[in-house]
């Protein structure tokens, strides 16, 4: 019997010289081959007989008529050397197999100078010495869903047009899972089972349509070779090749895997100047070389990974005039030496990193020859030698960095001999290492957005860094001359430098609202002062609120206050109460998308006073506090651990007094619900003291006065079940309305190693601000009660606004 044991990439044949042996006294006492010849022309016929050849016999089996449909569900053994299987002849002819094919020669062979061969299916067995199917000419389907063990090929189709589908196992122990003739073009090729060769997996010759595999491919060789032409080649199964993953040589549609490849070579590899649409890896490609290599003059629209490539040489590599539209990398690329690799000639159009790449050399390297239009890194790139690095060859357009670049030598180096129209440093730089420039740059760019610190080394070919032009967007710039062939640039931007200020204003009319809703909520008692039987509930209050602020723009503004205010208060007549209050808050700012942290705390004093004029009401109050800002600014600079220079805690003290004005009307609709509209007047003037920053003192701001003035229109409706000196009962109360917002300063200037910087001042909050809020509230006893309320706003300068507030009070 045929054995055959398949160790990890290995094929090694066992005990086939005992073959002849056992067929050979299997055959002295078993019938000879049967024949369906041209009687049975049109019929469809079954053998259910065991077969045994013996010497003389053509095989096991011959089909010689035409259209005939044979199935075989018996033992089949041919004994002699050159005894097929099967031999089918003739046209049309059919052949489904489901028992057990044994043979010295070709399990079953289709053969001859006319025959045209609809379908071969194998569902059984077949131990074959050469290939377990063969087919010379035209044909329609090669099907196995059974095993093949074969000395050769598995399957050997040198015919025409026919599809070859395997979903069962193949086992090539001496060539190529699946192979292809020369001469003609097939159909698709599809392998859903199990293909383990001593050669290639699937080998196509002369041509094919698509290829496909969804199964396992275990070759000592090639997994998928591809000499002539091809349409698509899919992979989402597993493709282990000791040699290359899948391999093109003529031309192809895209090459798309999204399974796994392993290769002790290459992992995708094209050569001999083959046209492929698009090269996709969206699964993940091991190998010992290079994950997709492009050379000897490949032409390739586009080549995109999205999943994963871990290999000891280059993650993605191009040479010796290859043309390659466009590098897309989303993915993640681990490589021994470099992350993409552009070498020898040819051209490539974008290099383009939004994912990640680390490698032991260089992320991407460009060198020797190859023309690139521009590369553009939003993604990451770590690299033990340079991040990027261009050298000799063909002018670049640009290139564009607004991610992470990490190089142990240089995170960005053009070398000598090549030539940069322009380097564009955005906002989302994190650059770790030198920027040397010893090739020519034309144009140095820094966009908006960040603050930045840059120190440039390098000859820019001769000519010194100081003839390169130094552009931005509007934020201020400032070149220095370290000394010795370096200069610093510095990119300080204006939104950036306001958004102490502009938090400092939030964080304040976060606070004297708050304030101003207790003084509101106590004001509402001089409303039942004057009424015969009620109790007028002045007294000791305390109040616990919680206001959060976030940005839902570009901005990247958030903030947290924590507030806690106690007051007292007493009736002034009949129609007017007077109190004291005074309190603590804690906030905590992210700004401008962490260019600044901040913690702040505040401590503040007031008073307030509200009398009825029968159903008018006016309530005033005044209050004044200081605020003590704990700020952290963040600095982006190449030669700084991470990249990144963090200021100290350094406090910054602002004084602020705010007066509020309120009048109001309240309009009872029934005994338990009312109706209270009013207007509200807020003022707020800060004074911020002048400093200079703790991480680059050179950058000092001056002091600063800022006027804020908010008006509220407010609607309540409150809904209570009290009667005269009832207790224990809620009452409610909605309110809604609109807020106008707007803010300036006095024009106070800040400047940087001695240049005044520009400031954005008409970065203001100015607009509206609509609103609703509820609140609940609940007499326990005569002399206590508590309220809860919250408040939602989202403003039009898109910023999401909420309060949570537990107000409680005790009648003396």
């Amino acid at each position: 019997m045929l054995s055959i044991l398949f160790s990890t990439r290995t094929v090694t044949l066992l005990s086939v010289s005992v073959l002849p042996l056992i067929f050979a006294s299997i055959a002295s006492a078993q019938s000879a081959q049967k024949e369906y010849d041209n009687s049975y022309d049109g019929q469809t016929v079954t053998n259910s007989d065991p077969i045994t050849t013996v010497a003389g016999d053509d095989a096991g089996i011959v089909i010689s008529g035409d259209d005939i449909t044979l199935t075989n569900t018996a033992d089949v053994t041919a004994t002699v050397i050159g005894q097929e299987g099967v031999h089918v002849e003739g046209d049309g002819n059919s052949f489904s197999n489901s028992g057990v094919i044994r043979t010295l020669s070709s399990g079953i062979e289709a053969a001859g100078s006319t025959i045209a061969v609809k379908d071969i299916i194998n569902s059984g067995t077949i131990e074959a010495e050469h290939s377990g199917i063969y087919v010379s000419k035209e044909f329609e389907n090669i099907v196995n869903s059974g095993t093949l063990d074969a000395g050769n090929s598995g399957i050997r189709a040198y015919g025409s047009s026919g599809n070859i589908t395997n979903s069962g196992t193949i086992n090539a122990n001496g060539g190529d899972g699946i192979k292809t003739g020369f001469i003609f073009v097939i159909g698709q090729v599809v392998n859903s089972g199990t293909i383990n060769a001593t050669g290639d997996g699937i080998f196509i010759d002369k041509g094919s349509e698509d290829i496909i595999n969804s199964g396992t491919i275990n070759a000592n060789e090639i997994g998928i070779n591809i000499k002539g032409n091809a349409g698509d080649i899919f992979n989402s199964g597993s493709i282990d090749a000791d040699e290359i993953g899948i391999s093109i040589k003529g031309s192809a549609g895209d090459i798309t895997n999204r399974g796994t490849i392993t290769a002790g070579e290459y992992g995708i590899y094209t050569n001999g100047g083959p046209n492929i649409d698009q090269i996709i890896n969206s699964g993940n490609i091991f190998a010992s070389k290079s994950g997709i290599f492009a050379q000897s003059g490949s032409k390739i629209d586009r080549i995109v990974n999205t999943g994963g490539i871990d290999v000891s040489q280059s993650g993605i590599e191009t040479s010796n005039g290859s043309t390659i539209g466009e590098i897309l990398n989303s993915g993640a690329i681990k490589a021994q030496t470099h992350g993409i690799y552009a070498h020898s000639g040819g051209s490539v159009g974008n290099i383009v990193n939004t994912g990640t790449i680390t490698a032991e050399d260089s992320g991407i390297f460009v060198t020797n020859g190859p023309s690139v239009t521009a590369i553009n890194n939003s993604g990451r790139i770590e690299a033990a030698s340079n991040g990027i690095f261009l050298d000799q060859g063909a002018a670049i357009d640009e290139v564009v960095n607004s991610g992470t670049l990490i190089g142990g030598t240089s995170a960005f180096h053009l070398g000598i001999g090549r030539s940069l129209t322009k380097l564009s440093l955005l906002e989302g730089s994190n650059i770790q290492g030198a920027i040397l420039i010893d090739g020519k740059l034309d144009t140095l760019h820094m966009g908006s957005g960040w603050d930045a610190l840059m120190t440039i080394t390098g000859n820019n070919a001769g000519s010194g860094l100081d003839a390169i032009t130094v552009t931005g967007d509007g934020q201020t710039l400032i070149t220095r001359d370290l000394g010795g062939g370096a200069y610093q640039v510095i990119s300080l931007d204006g939104a950036s430098s306001n958004a102490l200020s502009k938090n400092a204003g939030r964080m304040t009319a976060d606070l004297t609202r708050s304030v101003s809703q207790d003084v509101a909520d106590r004001s509402s008692i001089t409303r039942t002062c004057g009424s015969p039987g009620i109790v007028c509930r002045t007294g000791v209050w305390s109040s616990k609120t919680v206001a959060a602020q976030d940005s839902t723009s570009d901005e990247d503004y958030g903030h947290l206050l924590a507030i806690a205010t106690v007051g007292i208060d007493g009736s002034i007549g009949d129609s007017a109460i007077g109190g004291l209050l005074a309190g603590y808050a804690k906030g905590w700012s992210n700004l401008y998308d962490g260019s600044w942290d901040s913690e702040s705390q505040v401590a503040y004093v007031g008073g307030y006073y509200s009398r009825m004029f029968g159903s008018l009401f006016a309530d005033l109050s005044l209050t004044g506090g200081y605020m003590w800002q704990d700020n952290s600014r963040r600095f982006m600079d190449n030669t700084a651990t991470g990249g990144i220079r963090d200021s100290a805690d350094q406090t910054i003290g602002t004084v602020f007094v705010t007066p509020v004005l309120t009048l109001g009307y309240s309009q009872a609709l029934s005994e338990t619900t009312s109706l209270a509209p009013s207007l509200s007047a807020r003022y707020t003037f800060s004074y911020r003291e002048g400093y200079e920053e703790e991480a680059v003192s050179e950058i000092s701001h001056e002091a600063e006065a800022r006027h804020r003035l908010d008006l509220r229109a407010q609607l309540a409706f409150s809904w209570s079940g009290l009667e005269p000196n009832d207790i224990g009962v809620w009452n409610t109360r909605l309110r809604g309305g609109l807020d106008i917002s707007a803010e300036g300063g006095d024009g106070a200037s800040s400047s940087a190693f001695g240049q005044t910087m520009t400031i954005n001042e008409g970065d203001e909050d100015l607009g509206i601000r609509p609103f609703i809020g509820l609140d609940v509230a609940y007499n326990i006893s005569e002399r206590f009660d508590f309220n809860l309320s919250t408040e939602v706003a989202y403003a039009s300068n898109e910023t999401l606004s909420a309060n949570a507030k537990l107000n409680t009070s005790w009648k003396f």
